[in-house]
C-alpha cells in the first residue's frame, strides 16, 4: 500500500512537471507570437510620434487653464495697478515693437564701435530704450508679494537676463571706457569690441516677447517642440547615411578628377553629399563629373539620392503635422503661459 502511494506521488510530479513545461513554452509562445510584435510597435511609437497622438497632446496644452503672473503680485499697491493695466502691455509692446525696427536703422547707420564715439541720435535712444526697460522691470517687480517668486515667472526671468545685458551695454560698458580708455585706444582694443558687438546682439532676444502678441504662433512653436524627437532621430539616420557614404566615395574615387575636386577628404564628402545629394544643389555638375568616371559611380550616388529621400520627407512634415492644430478647428487660446 505505501508503494502504491508512492508511486502515485511521483506519478502526480512528473505530471505537474509535464504542465509546468507545457505552461512554460505558452508562455514564451505568448510572449514571442504575442507580445513582441506589440512592443515593437511600442519602440517605434516611442521614436516617431503619431500625429494624431501629437495634435492632442497640443490640443490638451492649449486648453489648460489660463496661467495670469498677476497670481503672485500684491492685492493692492501702485505697482499692482500699473502692472495688472493692459494699456501698460501694450505700450512696452509697442516699445519693443519700436526697438526692433530700430536695431535695423542702428545696424545700417552707426558704424561707431562704441556707444560713447556713436552720434548723439544714437546715444539718445539707446539711453531711452534702457530707461524705459528698467521702469517697466522695476515696476512689475516691486508688484510681486514675495520677490523670491519672479523666479517663477519665465517672462520675467527672461526679462531680467535681458536688462542685465541691456544697462551692462549701455550703462556699465561706457562708464568703465570713459573712465579706463580714451576713443583711439577703444578702436584698437579687439577685446572690447568683440564683447561691444556680442552685447549688441543680445538685444534681439528681446523681440521674442513679440510672440506674446501671436498666440498662433506660440501653438505652432509647440508643435515643432513636440516633433523635436522624431525629427532628432531622424536626423540621426541622415547623418549616418552621409557618414557612410561619404567615406564610401572617398575610397571609391580616390586618386581621381572627380575625388580630388568633390571628395578629396571624408569631411569634403560629407559636405558634397549633404549639398549636392540631399539638397541637391547644382547636382547636375556633380552627376556629369561622376559619369566622366564611370557609370557604377553614377548609380551610387542615385542609392544615396533615394536612401536620404526617407528621412527628407519625415523632417519638415513632422513639425507641419503637429502645428496641424491651427486648421483643426480646436481653438486658440487668449494668451499663452
Amino acid at each position: 500500500m505505501t508503494h502504491e502511494m508512492e508511486d502515485s506521488e511521483e506519478a502526480d510530479g512528473t505530471n505537474n512537471d509535464d504542465e509546468g513545461r507545457q505552461l512554460y513554452k505558452l508562455d514564451e509562445a505568448f510572449e514571442s507570437d504575442y507580445l513582441a510584435p506589440r512592443k515593437i510597435k511600442r519602440m517605434r511609437r516611442q521614436v516617431f510620434v503619431d500625429p494624431e497622438e501629437m495634435k492632442a497632446k497640443i490640443r490638451a496644452a492649449a486648453v489648460r487653464p489660463q496661467y495670469n503672473v498677476s497670481m503672485y503680485y500684491h492685492d493692492t499697491g501702485l505697482a499692482r495697478r500699473i502692472a495688472v493695466q493692459p494699456l501698460f502691455e501694450q505700450l512696452t509692446l509697442a516699445v519693443i515693437g519700436f526697438n526692433a525696427i530700430w536695431l535695423w536703422v542702428d545696424v545700417d547707420l552707426n558704424n561707431a564701435p562704441t556707444l560713447l564715439s556713436a552720434d548723439r541720435i544714437f546715444q539718445v535712444m539707446e539711453n531711452a530704450f534702457a530707461i524705459f526697460y528698467t521702469l517697466e522691470w522695476a515696476i512689475r517687480f516691486l508688484a510681486f508679494k514675495r520677490k523670491v517668486d519672479i523666479f517663477r515667472d519665465g517672462w520675467m526671468c527672461f526679462d531680467t537676463l535681458l536688462l542685465i545685458l541691456l544697462t551692462g551695454e549701455t550703462w556699465a560698458l561706457s562708464i568703465y571706457l570713459a573712465l579706463t580708455a580714451t576713443e583711439a585706444e577703444v578702436g584698437g582694443n579687439t577685446a572690447v569690441l568683440k564683447l561691444a558687438r556680442l552685447m549688441r546682439l543680445s538685444r534681439m532676444a528681446r523681440m521674442a516677447r513679440l510672440l506674446r502678441m501671436l498666440p498662433e504662433l506660440q501653438i505652432m512653436v509647440k508643435g515643432m517642440g513636440a516633433a523635436m524627437r522624431s525629427v532628432f532621430f531622424t536626423l540621426l539616420l541622415l547623418a549616418c547615411l552621409l557618414y557612410v557614404f561619404g567615406i564610401s566615395f572617398k575610397n571609391i574615387v580616390s586618386g581621381t578628377e572627380v575625388g580630388r575636386q568633390y571628395f578629396n577628404s571624408v569631411f569634403q564628402s560629407i559636405h558634397t553629399l549633404l549639398l549636392h545629394g540631399t539638397l541637391l544643389d547644382d547636382v547636375v555638375d556633380v552627376m556629369n563629373a561622376l559619369a566622366d568616371e564611370s557609370v557604377l559611380l553614377i548609380l551610387l550616388f542615385y542609392i544615396f539620392i533615394l536612401f536620404v529621400a526617407g528621412p527628407q520627407k519625415e523632417v519638415f512634415p513632422k513639425a507641419a503635422r503637429a502645428s496641424g492644430l491651427l486648421h483643426s478647428g480646436a481653438g486658440v487660446p487668449k494668451a499663452m503661459g
